[in-house]
């Protein structure tokens, strides 16, 4: 789902809810409902909504950052203008690593093939934990980190890179630091730890959710 930041300390009740933070926008289109304020954030030339900014007459969630629920998230399609499109690439994702080679520029990045099910994406990293056969939650790109970090497809010393490991830490998960590092999907039985390869993050941690 996509990602939710709070603007309390400055706004009261306002967030925005980030689906892409690839798209440039520079048009909107305001909605209200029920006394929410919905603004579509989108490309004029695609017509594709980057961020929706809402600002309602309650508290939606005290977290900073976290994922938008399922009842939020239908309720920002629902009001959505016809002519608008919405993508959600704001994710967090569980995949598998199936390879692992030395990047051929730098002794201290590995190049990383993760398996995302219906995508495999290569991904750059100078981390020495990231081993073949590992189900680690990975930042899509499009999505953005708690400490505000849009992540985009890059290249990393000539070799693109499309997506980001996703820590414990990153996400305020200390407590599951050994999860992160080893099996996000460690409680999940080994004959259907293939069935979660490309789900969000929030399957399994729902604490995630706003």
């Amino acid at each position: 789902m996509a990602i939710l930041i709070n603007l309390n300390k400055n706004f009261n009740n306002t967030y925005e809810v980030v689906f892409d933070c690839n798209i440039l926008t520079n048009s909107i289109e305001k909605i209200s409902e029920s006394g929410t304020l919905y603004i579509y954030n989108f490309d004029p030339k695609t017509k594709k909504v980057g961020y929706v900014t809402i600002v309602s007459e309650k508290e939606l969630t005290n977290k900073q950052w976290s994922i938008v629920n399922k009842n939020l998230f239908d309720k920002i399609l629902a009001n959505c203008p016809n002519s608008l499109v919405i993508e959600d690439k704001a994710n967090i994702k569980i995949g598998k690593i199936n390879a692992r080679n030395p990047h051929p520029k730098s002794e201290k990045l590995f190049i990383l093939d993760v398996d995302f099910g219906t995508k495999t994406n290569k991904i750059v990293t100078n981390t020495l934990y990231t081993t073949t056969e590992k189900y680690l939650a990975w930042y899509q790109s499009g999505s953005i980190t708690p400490q505000g970090m849009e992540i985009k497809t890059n290249e990393v010393m000539g070799i693109s890179s499309d997506g980001m490991l996703c820590s414990a830490k990153s996400l305020g998960l200390n407590d599951k630091e050994n999860l992160f590092e080893n099996n996000v999907i460690n409680n999940i039985p080994i004959e259907s730890k293939n069935e979660y390869i490309g789900k969000n993050i929030e399957v399994v941690y729902k604490e995630l959710l706003c």
